[in-house]
């Protein structure tokens, strides 16, 4: 995955099966944008990949943090 832009995934999360959720969550070419739509993901482990994600905002990385304990 190579130049990847926000406009070229869905808006939704619930649009993306879980298996392309994970792929771009640990992906190091998946920006910014699409990992914040990721990051409000149901699931542990995407919002830890998002998390670990070095394309990750300093925002996202916050709010993750102050979500963390809650599951």
């Amino acid at each position: 995955m190579s130049d990847l832009r926000s406009r070229d995934f869905p808006m939704a999360n619930s649009e993306l099966d879980l298996d392309t959720q994970y792929a771009l969550a640990k992906s190091d070419d998946t920006p910014e944008e699409v990992l914040h739509k990721l990051a409000c993901s149901r699931h542990a482990e995407i919002k830890r990949l998002v998390a670990l994600n070095p394309n990750t905002s300093r925002e996202d990385l916050l709010w993750l943090s102050k979500d963390y304990g809650k599951e």
